[in-house]
């Protein structure tokens, strides 16, 4: 969720960051669920559990409330960059300890200030996310599908069927591996904040497949995240990826204009058990089963977007999807749904909406463009044209 925004790129004022540690001995185990494509965890305050975000593509960040109920204490400025290339200073603090579940971390570095409504990030947490370098004093055994993220230094994959690979640790404490594709090196971040399953920035997969055919493009609002929206086109190409001697065959790969750095989602990592050992700095994966090809993209091919007036509007759009088929456009306003709209449309509303957005057979909705207005009714279709690809 969080993946356009990953690097911290400088750290000023009065302290260096903190090193975060485990005050857990043992094995624990805390309890994952997924909704929309984010990955979430509780964080406990005060004998009660709050939902965050599980993003390894960012450093911990928590919305200024709680994180002084936390007793943070202020240590600077961090600057951080998007996918756009936008950077801001934002603040930054020290928080004593993070209880995770049974799992308490101590000495947690954190950005201070998170994500309000209409964000979508507020759909899915109003305290903010668990990142990269809150994890970094573990070894962690993360299973998407069974739900669950335990810390145990014992399990291991790598004699199972599975594979070891090289972690190399970024600047903010993202974990990162190296894959292949179509044979050729490619380094990715492990990033459980995107939805995504393989994203590489454009002028990075132009190096790597200039003669690549893409299977589908869309355009809009494709990137969310601390700065706002990162606009622009998007394009999914398929590709064989390596993971170590293990071969993914004609596997879809994002391709984004803008972005910062090449990186595996929650799309990817669902197909695996995956042992994040930042001590040891190796990452471990074992496929959950015979991994084949995802099918063609599919669904009524538009994003929606909460605009700051509460209007709902349409962020995003795949070409030769149902929803430009019925003529939609980037920044339509959809004023009903089903015969029924209320402006501004409710947050809570909004955020039903979103995340059950990609699993609609259908949709009939009131749309108000420039051209007037009219009524569409949107039916689920296949918008990605694998005939095309190349590789």
């Amino acid at each position: 969720m969080r993946g356009a925004w990953a690097l911290a790129l400088a750290l000023h004022g009065c302290c260096v960051a903190p090193t975060p540690r485990l005050a857990t001995s043992g094995p624990a185990t805390i309890p994952l669920h997924e909704s929309g494509g984010a990955l979430l965890i509780d964080v406990w305050l005060e004998g009660r559990p709050q939902p965050a975000l599980l993003d390894t593509g960012a450093l911990t960040t928590l919305a200024q409330p709680w994180a002084e109920q936390m007793g943070a204490a202020g240590c600077g400025a961090v600057t951080i960059e998007d996918a756009g290339g936008r950077t801001r200073a934002v603040p930054y603090a020290r928080v004593p300890q993070l209880h995770l579940g049974s799992v308490e971390v101590r000495d947690v570095g954190v950005i201070v200030g998170w994500d309000a409504p209409p964000s979508r990030l507020a759909c899915f947490s109003g305290l903010g996310l668990v990142g990269a370098n809150a994890l970094s004093a573990g070894r962690w055994h993360l299973d998407i599908e069974g739900g669950r993220l335990a810390v145990d230094g014992r399990v291991s994959f790598a004699e199972e069927g599975g594979v070891s690979l090289p972690m190399t640790v970024l600047a903010n404490g993202s974990p990162q591996m190296r894959l292949t594709l179509d044979g050729r090196p490619l380094d990715v971040m492990v990033d459980t904040g995107a939805a995504v399953d393989v994203e590489l920035p454009a002028a990075l997969h132009r190096r790597l497949a200039a003669r690549a055919t893409p299977t589908a493009r869309g355009h809009g609002d494709g990137a969310s995240g601390f700065l706002g929206p990162v606009m622009g086109e998007v394009a999914i190409f398929r590709h064989r990826i390596g993971v170590g001697a293990i071969q993914l065959e004609r596997w879809p790969v994002t391709v984004r204009e803008g972005g910062d750095r090449a990186r595996v989602g929650v799309g990817f990592l669902r197909h695996f058990d995956i042992v994040l050992d930042w001590p040891g700095r190796r990452v471990e994966l074992r496929p959950k089963a015979p991994i084949a090809a995802p099918p063609p993209l599919e669904g009524l091919g538009l994003g929606l977007r909460l605009a700051s007036n509460g209007r709902l509007t349409v962020g995003f759009l795949w070409r030769h999807s149902p929803a430009e088929d019925a003529g939609l456009q980037v920044g339509d306003t959809i004023t009903a749904i089903a015969g029924s709209g209320e402006e501004p449309m409710p947050f809570d509303d909004y955020c039903r909406l979103s995340t059950r957005l990609g699993e609609l057979e259908k949709m009939r909705i009131a749309v108000e463009s420039p051209t007037g207005k009219r009524e569409v009714t949107l039916r689920r279709g296949a918008f990605e044209r694998m005939s095309v690809s190349v590789r």
